[in-house]
């Protein structure tokens, strides 16, 4: 009698990339601690642009372009409906989360995944409190297997300590792309963005150089030297 069939417990993996996103000044700064000291409307039109397009294989710099040119446009771009299931998401501490504007609480079409020790009720609204696509986590353990079973691309936007767990080793070896946003120009922030110029290639892809506010800046894609080559 041959033995009974078994049933793989083991959960089907959707995520495909976990990509680093950041904007830093000619010194690493990526804020002051309560808040990001600049304000560059095409570079959050990227972001949100970005951070919203699930497929792995669009072109990163037909993307960026395309963002630029709709955050210049006189008249709104039309955007297609959001899709009923957010397949991409943000992953953030706290204090990222608290310096987001109060009517990006959460970032729209994407799922936001927040890591605090904190109970949720003591630093989250009564509207996100109930929303669906927030998530909330004690450790990134658990927030992980959330995305591993539930997303197609993870974005991680700060803050920094967050992004070094990122650039550690083992998590450093799931990572994939840098977006990185370079702005010429020192805020004197308190908080810096963590060494990486060694765990990436050597090759970079500048997606985009623009000028807002008086402000030159430049978009580079890095390629982390062990990239994840899921697809």
């Amino acid at each position: 009698m041959p033995p009974p069939a078994t049933t793989s417990t083991t959960p089907t993996t959707l995520l495909t990339a976990i990509d680093i996103v950041a904007a830093l000044d000619i010194e690493n700064g990526i804020g002051t601690g309560t808040a990001m000291p600049w304000h560059l409307k095409a570079d959050l039109k990227w972001f949100a642009t970005l951070t919203t397009t699930h497929s792995n294989k669009t072109d990163d710099k037909w993307l960026a372009k395309k963002s630029i040119h709709a955050a210049k446009a006189t008249i709104p771009s039309s955007s297609p409906p959001p899709p009923l299931r957010p397949h991409t998401g943000v992953i953030m501490g706290r204090k990222t989360w608290e310096a987001l504007p109060s009517q990006y609480q959460p970032l729209p079409h994407r799922i936001n995944i927040i890591l605090s020790k904190q109970e949720r009720h003591k630093y989250l609204t009564t509207s996100a409190l109930t929303h669906k696509n927030v998530k909330t986590y004690t450790t990134l353990e658990q927030a992980l297997t959330y995305a591993s079973i539930e997303l197609k691309r993870l974005f991680v936007i700060g803050g920094r300590r967050l992004y070094q767990q990122f650039l550690t080793p083992p998590l450093n070896t799931e990572l994939r792309y840098l977006y990185i946003t370079h702005i010429a120009k020192n805020f004197n922030c308190k908080v810096k963005f963590p060494n990486f110029l060694d765990l990436v290639a050597s090759e970079k892809l500048s997606l985009i150089k623009e000028k807002e506010k008086d402000l030159a800046y430049e978009i580079i894609r890095y390629r982390m030297k062990k990239a994840c080559t899921k697809n």
